[in-house]
């Protein structure tokens, strides 16, 4: 563990994100309600946080910034100088932002919205401009599963893990959620197909079947926490433009909770366009609960700020 001080703040960049994941617990909201919506606009972070114990070779970065033993940030560093805030005290935030434009060099900062504004980054019109915003979503699963109704119970027949020999469904449905979710580049199509091939191979994207694959939808990742237990993010969750309308996305969505229950998750946590009314809609239908905006903005760390 490497140490930089400046003034009265120490900067440590953590080996391990378990030191960073318990110093986290301290600055969890004491209220479970308000928790339970940081614990799901923050799961994508916690999730990373996680994998890095568990796998060599993610390229993170763990730190904490502490002024005289009191822990006041916490936050990552991500490839191509992409740092995320997790937690701060915000009445340092002027401090800390001084320190942390002298300590290296940053081209967005990630966060959920009222991280961001404690970091004094919002208004975003006049202070940064947006990569990005997520709705992220949140539902808590029963032990057992509510009744289907009948007009649900049509159309998928199996429900399976993908393999090797889905893959030129999976590229073809690839390309199609990625021009219909991020249109902008190729690179981004790329990705995607990348993604997909990534959950093939740990087994966590499911497939669902009428007489032939129809949809998808991929546990993309973990998160235990003391409070809500075991809590899963679903990503990818596509079905194809050919047999939309026909109830399949709440018949799959049905099944991916058995298939979550099975796993013993607690909880399942996930992120949309908060442009996209038809998936607003649609989760609001299925009870899931929209939780903070998390937001990547280009900030312009190299210009004053704040």
């Amino acid at each position: 563990m490497s140490t930089s001080q400046s003034r009265h703040f120490s900067l440590q960049w953590l080996d391990q994100p378990k030191a960073w994941l318990s110093k986290l617990e301290l600055f969890l909201p004491a209220d479970a309600a308000a928790a339970w919506r940081w614990h799901v606009s923050h799961h994508q972070l916690l999730t990373l946080a996680k994998r890095s114990e568990r796998e060599v070779g993610l390229a993170v970065l763990w730190f904490a910034i502490t002024l005289e033993k009191e822990t006041v940030m916490l936050g990552a560093l991500l490839p191509g100088d992409r740092f995320a805030i997790a937690a701060l005290v915000p009445r340092y935030r002027d401090e800390l932002h001084r320190f942390l434009t002298t300590r290296t060099k940053i081209k967005s900062v990630m966060g959920n919205e009222s991280t961001l504004l404690d970091f004094g980054i919002l208004p975003l019109q006049k202070r940064a401009t947006i990569i990005e915003r997520q709705t992220s979503w949140g539902k808590r699963l029963t032990t057992v599963a509510p009744a289907a109704k009948e007009s649900q119970r049509r159309a998928i027949s199996i429900t399976r893990r993908a393999g090797e020999l889905d893959r030129p469904t999976l590229n073809r449905w690839a390309q199609i959620f990625s021009s219909e979710t991020r249109p902008d580049t190729e690179a981004e199509a790329i990705a995607t197909t990348v993604e997909v091939a990534e959950w093939v191979r740990r087994g966590r994207l499911l497939i669902f079947e009428t007489d032939r694959p129809v949809a998808m939808a991929a546990f993309s990742g973990e998160f235990t926490d003391r409070d809500f237990g075991r809590s899963c993010r679903l990503s990818l969750v596509f079905v194809d433009p050919v047999y939309r309308g026909r109830g399949i996305g709440h018949e799959m969505m049905m099944a991916v909770e058995n298939e979550a229950r099975l796993e013993n998750v607690n909880a399942l946590i996930l992120y949309s366009d908060p442009g996209n009314e038809r998936a607003r809609r649609f989760y609001t239908d299925l009870e899931f609960t929209p939780s903070e905006d998390w937001l990547e903005v280009e900030t312009g760390f190299n210009r004053e700020l704040i």
